[in-house]
């Protein structure tokens, strides 16, 4: 159950207990069947079964459960395989790089315990660190061979003695946000250049974020001669080295560190002005090769036993049988977790399947992808042109229809004028033909 991400909890643990107890039909008398198991059959359990530990779960995304696939994996291999036998990458694991960035901001990551007066409901521990975020990028080669870190600040370096501490040869820059863009990483790319091994071709492994994957990193790669392999989305924490084995201890020191420094100094705050010790407390964690695949997962992937349906999903036989975990009589009360993954919205996105960003064929998909941008932005420049050209025709027809309006007024008002002229005239005349005569005259 732990190995697929649901552990059970002790609780949970007595309760498939008292079922197997009921669904065997063996009559005990030293359990209860309705107040349950006590906690001396738990600690004797413990004791008959010394394999079974208890430990504190890291929770992660569903999508990092549903992503870490035997299939993806296996395609990630054969691609690392083929790459391995046409550059003859065997035995050259320093010319194998993997690099991977994490931040470090005012989440504490420590699970240690503290003592407090007992009794005493909450415990609360002042934060130490600040809520700058600072993101550190490392690069190192299969032989241990370790490229000097890129620290990113957000929005401005915290003084002109940021380096004094650091590392030797650390790049230092700045983001917006604190985290890596795309001009940073084709910054880090010529400093991993400068310090890594001058012999052609490398390998370097790396996850598939949107600043890593641009069309200027892949032709700065391919003109260095650097084979870049994407791994797939949503397994960097089974399958990225770098957070596997490196920077889960890092954390766990540099949280440590501010602990103690915070218990010395009641004021101290860890800031970015800070940030390069980071990588010094980095030098002292050690790695440790990666685990493979438990025999469950592969056995949850292959449907082909036959060992009776699985009660949850009633789609293929339970897996924990199939793995000889439990006998086929336990399959209808030990039962992996099944939801139904909830269908692609809108706005979500793929999952991305491990790739080689240098190959040919991705960039001959660049180079499509390119003409289509290009032809997409000329169709939009295009309609841009008719819209502008339309709008100077409507503004002309606007501006026609203005003046002839104006002269039709214009003729109008000199049409009136001469009328009343006219009469003023007429008017005058009788007036003066009536003064004269006597006579008044009605019309003329």
């Amino acid at each position: 159950m732990a190995a697929h991400g649901f552990p059970i909890t002790q609780s949970v643990a007595l309760v498939l207990a008292i079922q197997v107890c009921k669904a065997s039909g063996r009559e005990n008398p030293f359990v209860k069947m309705d107040k349950g198991l006590s906690r001396m059959w738990w600690s004797r359990f413990r004791a008959r079964h010394p394999t079974v530990a208890s430990r504190r779960p890291n929770y992660i995304e569903a999508e990092r459960v549903h992503g870490a696939t035997v299939a993806r994996v296996d395609e990630l291999f054969h691609i690392c395989q083929a790459l391995y036998d046409h550059h003859g990458f065997r035995g050259t694991p320093e010319l194998i790089y993997n690099c991977d960035e994490t931040g470090f901001s005012d989440k504490g990551s420590s699970r240690k315990r503290v003592l407090c007066s007992k009794g005493q409901r909450t415990v609360y521990a002042q934060q130490v660190t600040t809520r700058e975020h600072v993101t550190v990028h490392c690069c190192a080669s299969a032989a241990g061979e370790v490229i000097p870190p890129f620290v990113i600040f957000e929005k401005c370096l915290p003084s002109t003695a940021y380096s004094l501490e650091g590392p030797p040869n650390a790049l230092y820059g700045v983001s917006d946000t604190g985290y890596m863009d795309s001009d940073l990483f084709l910054k880090w790319l010529e400093h991993f250049v400068r310090y890594a091994r001058q012999e052609r071709p490398l390998l370097l492994f790396m996850d598939q974020h949107e600043a890593h994957v641009g069309t200027g990193v892949v032709d700065f790669c391919r003109a260095n001669q650097i084979e870049v392999v994407c791994l797939p989305s949503h397994t960097t924490h089974v399958l990225q080295p770098l957070d596997v084995s490196v920077y889960g201890p890092l954390k766990a020191a540099f949280t440590d560190m501010a602990r103690c420094l915070g218990l010395v100094r009641g004021n101290l705050t860890i800031g970015k002005v800070h940030a390069g010790a980071e990588g010094r407390i980095g030098a002292a964690t050690t790695t440790s090769p990666v685990s493979s695949y438990p025999t469950i997962i592969a056995a949850a992937a292959s449907n082909t036993t036959a060992t009776g349906q699985c009660p949850t999903c009633r789609r293929f036989p339970n897996p924990l049988v199939t793995a000889g975990v439990i006998p086929a009589a336990l399959a209808d009360i030990l039962l992996l977790p099944h939801f139904d993954r909830p269908a692609r919205g809108r706005g979500r996105r793929m999952p991305l399947l491990a790739r080689v960003i240098t190959s040919e064929e991705h960039a001959a998909f660049l180079a499509a992808k390119r003409a289509e941008e290009a032809r997409k932005q000329q169709v939009r420049q295009d309609r841009a042109n008719q819209r502008q050209i339309r709008q100077q025709q409507l503004a002309s027809q606007r501006a026609a229809s203005a003046a002839a309006r104006t002269a039709r007024e214009a003729q109008q008002a000199s049409a009136r004028e001469a009328q009343e002229a006219n009469r003023d005239r007429q008017h005058a005349v009788r007036c003066a033909l009536c003064s004269e005569g006597g006579v008044h005259v009605s019309s003329m």
